[in-house]
């Protein structure tokens, strides 16, 4: 858990950094992200949806950002947001498998 600790006060420290060039923007988004999957990991879920919101502001063409947030709803119980994103994801790439269970999940305990 220290290292865990550790790597989202790295995410911090880059993401304090930030510039207006695309490849800043760029990297913003994936420190976001990165973030996000270690706030998930902790089971910090409300925090890694916030990341993963964060992250496609930065690009909002990324299934697997969407794949990641609608993992996070989906173990906060928020069936209706994970379904939402699960079809994002698999409208953007088609070839995500695990979007397709989490989808499948999601429908399933929504009932």
């Amino acid at each position: 858990m220290q290292n865990l600790d550790a790597a989202i006060s790295d995410y911090w420290v880059a993401l304090s950094l930030a510039a207006d060039d695309v490849d800043t923007q760029y990297q913003l988004g994936c420190s976001y992200y990165n973030r996000g999957l270690q706030n998930a990991e902790a089971g910090l879920y409300a925090k890694a949806i916030q990341d993963f919101t964060l992250a496609l502001q930065f690009n909002a063409q990324s299934a697997e950002v969407y794949g990641a947030r609608a993992l996070s709803y989906y173990r906060n119980q928020d069936y209706d947001n994970a379904m939402l994103d699960c079809l994002n994801a698999c409208r953007l790439n088609p070839f995500l498998a695990e979007v397709y269970l989490r989808k499948t999940s999601a429908a399933r305990d929504e009932m």
